[in-house]
């Protein structure tokens, strides 16, 4: 009988955690992609369940013949001040959206290429802390 509830209990995780994930991938293509407008996506995006005190760390190559474009989003359950950094590989900051009104949108062309590292972080602010999807797609272009 502990078995079977096991066995139970892993696959309502398994299924509910299927189902955040279709969803959070549905929120990034519905509504952080279309920011993108007149970039072509990069091909991958990246989207995540998080909860309010949660950050994570993206690495990303960039090339000095592309003109880049980084769209944030986070849907509505989350607070609307997310928090969105880019260093390059050395931490030298490129851009701090806390600098800038908290913009979900930032474009950047290279002069070489470089690693850069993408911060994202959603401020705590309720007690429980609630969670939702969180979205980063890069687009480019080519440099005349």
């Amino acid at each position: 009988m502990k078995k079977l509830l096991s066995f139970t209990i892993l696959i309502l995780f398994v299924l509910s955690s299927n189902i955040l994930l279709a969803q959070c991938q549905d929120f990034t293509e519905q509504k952080v992609l279309p920011q993108l407008q007149d970039f072509l996506p990069t091909g991958r995006y990246h989207s995540f369940t998080m909860k309010e005190g949660d950050e994570i760390l993206i690495f990303k190559s960039l090339m000095p013949q592309i003109q880049y474009k980084f769209v944030i989003g986070a849907d509505k359950s989350l607070p609307d001040k997310i928090i969105f950094i880019i260093k390059d590989w050395d931490n030298n900051v490129i851009y701090d959206n806390r600098f800038q009104k908290f913009s979900k949108t930032f474009i950047y062309h290279p002069k070489k290429p470089m690693r850069v590292k993408i911060y994202i972080k959603v401020p705590k602010i309720n007690n429980p802390p609630h969670s939702g999807c969180v979205a980063l797609v890069i687009g480019m272009k080519k440099v005349q």
